[in-house]
């Protein structure tokens, strides 16, 4: 409603008007402190049955390609972009539905079939009653609810089974992660990485890495 928009970015404040809505009514308030952390604004124009705007203004120096520059070299993965001939199934270890067909969307159109699963237990429990060289990649998001994707790689690499090397692919959106010279405990057990929100070229690439 458009008389909520005066307290929409407070911490802890929700509409409601939804039932059994999920969420804590901080998703706004963040993202705007975010925003405003960056020097931007943002603004939120509201009319029901009609629909919602939300514009967002930032300013961009030299330090914001830092985002950038920890992605897919664009000119040398288009190439990369094929069926990956090394590797026939994937399992794929995501908590956000979403981002779990997403993934598992650009693993089909590059000829990769993907079991998916939601935390990182499962992941544990799949992949050691699987046969061994089951499967050939793991994609595994490393920030899941419970046990957490680092974890699963440390209890999978440490298995007694002659795949327990396969290559692994971590999933995250924490820059700091994703530049694996920062988390030593997470280099050496790595094959590759990707960073959230990442595209079929930044998939292909990933998986050449590993290939390679």
């Amino acid at each position: 409603e458009e008389s909520f928009l005066s307290v929409i970015w407070e911490d802890y404040t929700r509409e409601c008007r939804k039932k059994d809505a999920q969420g804590s009514g901080l998703g706004l308030a963040f993202t705007k402190h975010l925003v405003e952390l960056m020097d931007g604004r943002i603004e939120i124009a509201s009319q029901v049955g009609c629909g919602t705007k939300i514009f967002v203004e930032l300013e961009a120096d030299a330090d914001d390609i830092r985002y950038d520059l920890l992605r897919t070299p664009r000119s040398s993965s288009c190439a990369d972009v094929s069926r990956q001939e090394a590797f026939q199934r994937a399992l794929v270890a995501e908590d956000e539905e979403s981002n779990r067909e997403i993934i598992s969307s650009y693993l089909q159109e590059l000829g990769i079939d993907a079991d998916k699963i939601n935390d990182g237990e499962e992941v544990i429990a799949i992949f050691a009653q699987s046969e061994e060289n089951y499967y050939d990649v793991i994609l595994m998001d490393i920030n899941m609810p419970g046990m957490s994707g680092l974890e699963a790689i440390q209890a999978i690499r440490s298995m007694d089974r002659k795949d327990s090397d396969l290559p692994i692919i971590a999933m995250t959106a924490d820059i700091d992660v994703a530049n694996k010279q920062k988390n030593d405990a997470l280099s050496v057990q790595i094959n590759a990485c990707l960073l959230k929100p990442y595209c079929l070229e930044d998939v292909a690439y990933a998986l050449s890495k590993c290939r390679g």
